[in-house]
């Protein structure tokens, strides 16, 4: 978000619950409260209602659109039917970064910004209006209340902020949002050493449920059970933005007592999915449209489309991830599809010399104006290799800001080589790996190949 670098912490946790909880967010919550049980011929009426709206907008709006729904023969035509969305192009990633403003409606004038390097380590810069930023949050909320826990309630956050220097070497390692009412756990320090003082914060503060990325939360649980200390009680242990391992997943219910919930969404907003109380995985379409391409056996690419956001709405959206399908219907009775689990992002931990073992890495290349693509190799004797497909303009401040981005999170013990390339590997399949690890022997698949 523009200026929020500058503005001290207690007035950017303020004016993210005043935007993100106020009015608009209590009216957003109560509507997907009524929209997600939905029989299955009324979310259809309520999905093409949506898509109606997007592409007039968009039609009107974004120039990307206006040029596809010409073609399309869509322009000036009532979308009459959910299969008319086919008639348009499939987007990639590739295609956005080739031409960002092409994408953007202009007529929206408060936006946010967002960053991915996602599952292909290609920088992206997305945006957001208002609107869109408050039914996340929505959204979000939506399924935490399936698991009673509510708005304003106490809750542990271990994800990707950075809540002080990776130089700390004492505590806290965490700080108090009071607006939020949350206790910000930083996941870039954890540590033997360190355990028993994330225990005894947590103890303290009692929060009704965990929100943590997966690697970090399952490597704090492993942590704890190695010291045999045990955590306080929780409703829940909330994920999201990594694919969550059964092995992990299995670990942090053990030792938190507790459910562990997976949400799945995109920093584009183009899809939006997770558990529910009776466990099924479901992809929410009352908030975006799913379409599933059959890649392998049991396999399908998810691609989406959202039916809000404004400022640059991304329709028929590759995302690069698979969902393994089909899976058994749920219990809820909710309409939504259901899967039996998504693949996405799956990154080995890079490990500091004293004894921190970090993920989910991805900001490093986030923000960066001159990088194609990026990989993290990390050396047998620690070293970080910072890969770079540099693009025009690329030049020292860029490095500079790489190995800063990079050392907020990993400290200053490591060394950090910066090494530029034409392009990045690929395993024997086809798969780019974000992280490479060669601290331990990975699998076959985690081996590199030119």
């Amino acid at each position: 978000m523009p200026l929020m670098g500058v503005i001290p912490a207690p007035m950017r946790d303020f004016a993210r619950v005043t935007w993100r909880q106020g009015r608009e967010f209590r009216s957003l919550l109560a509507a997907l409260g009524r929209s997600e049980r939905l029989a299955p011929s009324e979310l259809a009426a309520h999905q093409l209602h949506g898509l109606q709206a997007v592409l007039l907008r968009a039609g009107r709006n974004v120039p990307f659109y206006r040029e596809a729904l010409a073609d399309s023969g869509l322009l000036g035509t009532e979308i009459t039917s959910l299969a008319d969305l086919a008639r348009l192009p499939l987007i990639d990633k590739g295609i956005v970064r080739s031409r960002p403003e092409d994408f953007r409606d202009r007529s929206v004038r408060f936006i946010v910004r967002g960053y991915t390097s996602g599952t292909t380590g290609t920088p992206l810069t997305v945006y957001r209006d208002l609107a869109s930023v408050i039914q996340e949050n929505a959204i979000i909320w939506r399924q935490r209340l399936w698991f009673g826990v509510k708005p304003g309630e106490r809750l542990a956050v271990l994800r990707g902020e950075v809540v002080t220097p990776a130089a700390r070497r004492t505590p806290p390692f965490w700080r108090r949002d009071r607006f939020a009412n949350e206790l910000l756990l930083s996941s870039h320090h954890l540590a033997p050493q360190n355990t028993r003082a994330y225990h005894d914060a947590l103890t303290r503060f009692a929060p009704a449920a965990l929100y943590a990325y997966p690697s970090a939360a399952a490597e704090l649980a492993r942590l704890l059970r190695d010291q045999r200390l045990s955590p306080p009680p929780l409703r829940a242990v909330f994920t999201a933005s990594e694919t969550l391992r059964p092995e992990d997943a299995a670990l942090i219910g053990r030792v938190f007592r507790a459910p562990v919930v997976d949400r799945y969404g995109n920093a584009e907003r183009t899809l939006a999915g997770g558990h529910c109380e009776r466990g099924g995985y479901h992809l929410w379409t009352d908030v975006t449209l799913l379409e599933l391409i059959p890649t392998r056996e049991g396999r399908a690419e998810l691609v989406g489309t959202p039916l809000v956001g404004r400022a640059m709405p991304l329709l028929r959206y590759r995302t690069g991830d698979e969902a393994v399908v089909p899976a058994a219907d749920c219990r809820c009775g909710r309409s939504f599809p259901v899967v039996a689990r998504i693949e996405g992002r799956l990154d080995p931990l890079v490990r500091t010399p004293d004894g921190r073992r970090v993920g989910r890495l991805d900001h490093v290349w986030k923000g960066l104006a001159h990088v194609a693509a990026g990989q993290i190799v990390q050396e047998a004797d620690l070293t970080v290799r910072l890969r770079v497909v540099p693009e025009p303009g690329f030049a020292a401040a860029d490095r500079v800001a790489i190995e800063a981005h990079a050392r907020e999170r990993l400290g200053p013990d490591l060394q950090i080589v910066i090494e530029e390339v034409d392009r990045l590997p690929r395993t024997p399949a086809g798969k780019f790996i974000a992280v490479v690890s060669r601290v331990a022997h990975g699998t076959e698949e985690d081996r590199e190949t030119d």
